[in-house]
């Protein structure tokens, strides 16, 4: 029988058994078990919840090995890019928050294979936000006035303008091209 660990995690007392072998899909757990002699070991950080999940896929992986994720994604279809079980377990943070805490317990606790797909999910789901939406997701303020946006966006449509018909109004011996 496998000895039987308890993590315990310090942000609200949620306390989570599993077996030793399945700890050490960490590399931070593995080195604890390998130093200490504790059954007990208090993670910093981490809400139970989250810290549920991660159990939960240390669990799965030591029977099942993770999902190569191949860089950059050639592929935004996690239905192809993962096993059934990782694209379940995924779908349960389908909002940014959860996600990000995912991201950071799995980076903590050096998971590798979590914070990989979790990782290439974030990526999927920010590569279609406007910018405003991407500035309230990473609660990023605005630091230009409006009339400096709008004065931006004018200078570009006069860019645009003249690049799509090909006019120089400086001239092109200005610019040191001599036609």
């Amino acid at each position: 029988m496998s000895r039987i660990i308890r993590l315990v995690s310090q942000v609200d007392n949620t306390s989570i058994q599993t077996d030793i072998q399945s700890a050490k899909g960490s590399k931070l757990l593995l080195n604890l078990i390998e130093e200490y002699e504790e059954d007990v070991f208090v993670i910093p950080e981490i809400k139970g919840e989250i810290l549920k999940a991660i159990v939960e896929y240390l669990e799965r992986i030591k029977d099942h090995p993770y999902s190569e994720i191949t860089k950059p994604l050639s592929n935004f279809d996690f239905k192809e890019l993962l096993s059934e079980w990782e694209y379940n377990f995924l779908q349960r943070f389908e909002d940014f928050h959860n996600l990000f805490a995912l991201i950071n317990g799995a980076n903590y606790l050096d998971i590798k294979g979590l914070f990989e797909i979790c990782c290439a999910k974030a990526a999927s789901m920010i590569k279609d936000l406007d910018n405003e939406s991407f500035m309230e997701v990473f609660q990023i303020e605005p630091d230009m006035i409006e009339e400096d946006h709008k004065n931006i966006i004018n200078q570009y449509e006069i860019l645009k303008y003249q690049d799509d018909n090909d006019k120089n109004p400086r001239g092109d011996k200005e610019l040191g091209l001599n036609k």
